[in-house]
């Protein structure tokens, strides 16, 4: 990830930093890495004249056309791409790479449901969070956002690799709570 600051990649590649996903990818880069180290990769994606854009679809939809050569999105806005332009996943010119040997670019960013106390009793809430983690609820997931299912028996989108073919950083995710500092540090690197 850290190789995007490097000055051959100038203008070539995209970043959505006030997209949630993003913040929190940099989030755990200086939680991993130090604060130091994120922010010489912001000041370089910066110095680089890293392509702004609102949305992490408008990056795909670039990369997809050779506006950029690269972006950094969650995986599955490569997939809703191919499902809008109805070709399989491995047909467009965008296409996935899943960084490796703990390097921050692979973080894998989770989702989860909570119950508040007072509906804690609710036989209705845990019906739908009981329904959120059944095969169904999983195969929703997976079939219309592309997410990585959460228990076995559900496969994830084709072509993507299961959770435990990635090499994600060791990032405790309890720790990604200073996203405040984080968009603090993107808007101090002139990015947002």
């Amino acid at each position: 990830m850290y190789e995007l600051a490097d000055p051959k990649w100038k203008s070539r590649v995209g970043i959505a930093p006030t997209n949630g996903s993003f913040q929190a990818f940099v989030t755990g880069m200086r939680v991993k890495d130090g604060d130091a180290k994120a922010r010489d990769f912001l000041k370089g994606l910066k110095a680089n004249d890293a392509q702004i854009r609102e949305h992490n679809n408008s990056i795909v939809a670039d990369v997809n056309t050779g506006t950029l050569d690269v972006g950094l999105v969650n995986h599955y806005y490569v997939y809703e791409k191919a499902e809008e332009v109805g070709k399989p996943v491995d047909e467009l010119k965008a296409r996935l790479h899943f960084f490796q040997g703990g390097d921050p670019g692979g973080l894998v960013n989770v989702s989860g449901v909570g119950v508040t106390k007072h509906s804690a009793d609710d036989a209705d809430v845990r019906k739908f969070v009981d329904y959120l983690l059944s095969k169904n609820g999983q195969s929703y997931f997976t079939k219309t956002n592309f997410e990585y299912p959460l228990i076995e028996g559900v496969a994830p989108a084709e072509g993507l690799p299961g959770l435990s073919e990635l090499d994600p950083p060791a990032v405790n995710l309890h720790n990604l709570d200073s996203l405040d500092q984080t968009v603090q540090m993107i808007t101090d690197s002139g990015l947002a």
